[in-house]
């Protein structure tokens, strides 16, 4: 836009608008000036004087606001928080149109707002007479973008829609596929899904590449496997009718669908001809996946492996290593041999003795989890590198020493090992202790000796890497018992220190309550008071995982809390601890919570006031306050009066994010005297910026405070009112 073009948008407002419009660009304007700035944040500033504020704008203009806010893509949550507290307030103004409008704007921008599509779900519900059959795929699939799932509104939806599914047309067939695939609870009958693709059959020349791709996935997501329906799909992309090449997300669609015949083959087989010189690197692990997969059912052509190895082979650096022996792993067990990748899986291995560093060697490991293909011969090259066979003796590799790995190496080593189920690997670990090569403090023994217990005591073997541990002499790990010795007799010697902090690195709720039951046994004040709450994270987390605290560990944290009902013990802690045992107070259903409580929060309140500006304290006083009164509502008959009025002094060192958070449980704390509030003015405008619904409606004048009393989750739906 020119100046030219300036003056004619100006002019073409009225001379009220004009005078705004020169009175309101300077104030928004401080740091740039007017010819500065782009052309469409010129429009923008105009946009924003011209247009009425969200919250006096009729349901029409609001209506208006929310599409074109969509059609922008606009990212302000700000702008949709306050968009979605005024379509709540006039919900009863939109009909049935109007609401799938609404619903399609905000789920293009996926904000995720339970309450705002409960509410348009409650009035489309009541607005059932008006129902347009191409309509309720859009409003059924911007529930599914927002991840808002209402039973009664889906339900009806479908009864509505299985009547008249050939008017839906391919698209709304598509779309109301892939909106079911919502929650695990939406599990609609099969009577249903039969309903619903009957128009595949009918026609499926009408749908696009991508309304079947999309089918295919919803299909997949529901379970719902029609062999006739697959049979349909890939005749049809394998016939000479179709002018488009398959593309991935076919392919992989078939795949998890478990679904393999000869179109699927050759529709396969084209892919890889016409796009493997186009694939990346990253996408073959996958790929050769899906081809190992149909191999078990149809036999592919050489040249499609031949096309998946040339792609590899052309990548020889470092980080394609894991594709390069994840495909030789591949080939090899479906009988594929080429003599340029196997001379390149050599010359790697002579790399990997002679380039990397023993740090190297475990990042590259530490990589490997999660990785689509088997990586046995690339642990397999890592772990040779440590080694060096001793012909004279005639040892096997695998029981040999560690060469040049220092002691925090090996614990490395046993812990990215034990992370990917190398059993190889682990039994040359114990090898390199009982050998006397590695030496071992009692915390790195406990650590040392769960990893065992879980992966070699048991023989807990992945199937992935079955065939590798069968390589080597299995009756090895019967030789390797009465070395075990050695590890019982370090950690029969452990301290309680040792044994805390084998708690605090444990990876599994059984060994932690055998450490436990020892620690039980010896006295408690010999554990450095900074571990505590440590150990308490790791227990609880553990607990969680498993869905329940068993009773030594219940014994474990009584003992813990007496121990810290000595005010000096919690005031020697660093910050950050005190950070970490405040957290897990809330976790913690033990009596002995009510008794150290107290002095949780005197000790809060003397760090505040003592350390006012150290940053240890700035940077963890939110997460502390919001902790401890989170804590205090399930203690209501302690004092915390005085806690609140710490957080009032400091208000300034509150994260807007986080005030929401504050003036919530102050709410439920009951809290609601005018002294305490008006300390938290100053923050309440950059409060606003972060989306607080608290924050934004004591700006409104709004009175929040009025709701004490109220459920936390009650709350929220009644202050969201005439904005």
């Amino acid at each position: 836009m020119n100046d030219c073009d300036e003056v004619m948008v100006v002019n073409a407002f009225s001379a009220a608008t004009r005078k705004k419009l020169s009175d309101s660009i300077p104030s928004r304007l401080t740091e740039y000036t007017w010819r500065s700035i782009s052309a469409q944040s010129r429009r923008h500033v105009f946009t924003n004087v011209v247009d009425t504020p969200i919250h006096y704008q009729t349901p029409r203009q609001l209506l208006r606001t929310i599409v074109r806010g969509a059609k922008s893509s606009n990212g302000n949550r700000n702008f949709w928080m306050r968009c979605a507290n005024a379509v709540i307030y006039h919900n009863e103004h939109f009909n049935a149109a109007e609401l799938v409008q609404i619903a399609n704007s905000f789920g293009k921008v996926n904000h995720h707002d339970k309450s705002l599509f409960r509410t348009i779900a409650k009035r489309a519900l009541q607005c059932e007479e008006t129902w347009r059959v191409t309509d309720i795929p859009v409003l059924l699939n911007s529930f599914r973008a927002c991840d808002v799932y209402d039973y009664h509104l889906f339900d009806r939806a479908l009864e509505f829609i299985v009547p008249n599914v050939c008017s839906l047309g391919p698209d709304g067939v598509a779309l109301t596929l892939h909106s079911l695939t919502v929650s695990a609870t939406c599990n609609p009958k099969r009577e249903v899904l039969d309903a619903l693709v009957s128009p595949l059959f009918k026609n499926i020349s009408q749908f696009s590449i991508n309304n079947l791709e999309l089918i295919l996935r919803s299909i997949s997501a529901l379970n719902y496997r029609n062999v006739a329906l697959l049979q349909l799909i890939a005749d049809h992309f394998a016939g000479s009718t179709i002018h488009s090449h398959p593309t991935y997300d076919l392919i992989k669609a078939f795949h998890e669908l478990n679904y393999v015949d000869g179109n699927v083959v050759k529709i396969v087989e084209e892919f890889v001809s016409s796009n493997s010189h186009f694939m990346h690197v990253d996408d073959i692990p996958q790929l050769v996946n899906i081809l190992i997969s149909i191999h078990k059912h149809k036999e592919l052509t050489d040249r499609v492996y031949q096309s998946i190895i040339r792609v590899v082979s052309r990548n020889q650096g470092t980080e394609h290593w894991k594709t390069i022996f994840g495909v030789k792993y591949a080939m090899d067990s479906i009988k594929q041999r080429d003599i340029y990748l196997d001379e390149l899986c050599n010359t790697l291995r002579k790399r990997c003795s002679t380039d990397f560093s023993t740090q190297d060697k475990i990042n590259v490991l530490r990589s490997c989890k999660g990785f689509a293909l088997p990586l046995v011969y690339l642990y397999d090259t890592i772990l040779s590198s440590f080694q060096r066979c001793d012909i004279e003796s005639g040892e096997s590799t695998d029981l040999l020493p560690l060469i040049d790995v220092t002691t925090d190496e090996y614990m490395d080593l046993v812990a990215v090992f034990s992370e990917l189920g190398y059993i190889k690997g682990l039994r040359a670990c114990l090898s390199a202790i009982t050998m006397d090569s590695i030496d071992l403090t009692c915390t790195r023994a406990i650590k040392c000796r769960e990893m065992f217990i879980k992966h070699v005591e048991f023989q807990k073997l992945d199937r992935a890497y079955k065939e590798s541990v069968l390589n080597a002499d299995i009756c090895d790990l019967a030789s390797l018992k009465p070395k075990w010795a050695y590890l019982e007799k370090i950690r029969n010697s452990s301290t309680p220190l040792d044994l805390a902090l084998g708690i605090c690195h444990a990876e599994s709720t059984s060994y932690v309550c055998e450490l436990a039951t020892r620690l039980l046994d010896a006295p408690i004040n010999l554990v450095e008071p900074e571990i505590i709450p440590a150990m308490l994270r790791r227990t609880i987390k553990l607990s969680h995982i498993e869905g329940y605290i068993p009773d030594t560990l219940k014994r474990l944290h009584e003992r813990i809390l007496h121990f810290l009902t000595d005010e000096h013990t919690i005031a020697g802690m660093s910050t950050q601890s005190f950070a970490t045992l405040a957290a897990h107070l809330n976790l913690m259903d033990c009596p002995g919570v009510n008794m150290i409580l107290p002095n949780m929060l005197g000790s809060f309140i003397q760090r505040v006031n003592t350390d006012a500006e150290d940053a240890v304290i700035i940077r963890h006083f939110c997460n502390i306050a919001v902790s401890l009164l989170t804590a205090c509502t399930k203690h209501r008959d302690i004092d915390i009066s005085s806690l609140a009025q710490c957080i009032c002094i400091y208000a300034r060192r509150i994260q807007p994010e986080r005030l929401n958070d504050i003036l919530r449980l102050f709410i439920k704390l009951g809290f609601n005297d005018n002294a305490y509030t008006s300390m938290l003015e100053p923050v309440i405008d950059d409060a606003v910026v972060f989306d607080s619904d608290m924050a934004r409606v004591m700006q409104l004048e709004v009175g929040p405070f009025n709701y004490i009393g109220h459920d936390i989750i009650g709350i929220r739906n009644q202050i969201r009112i005439e904005i």
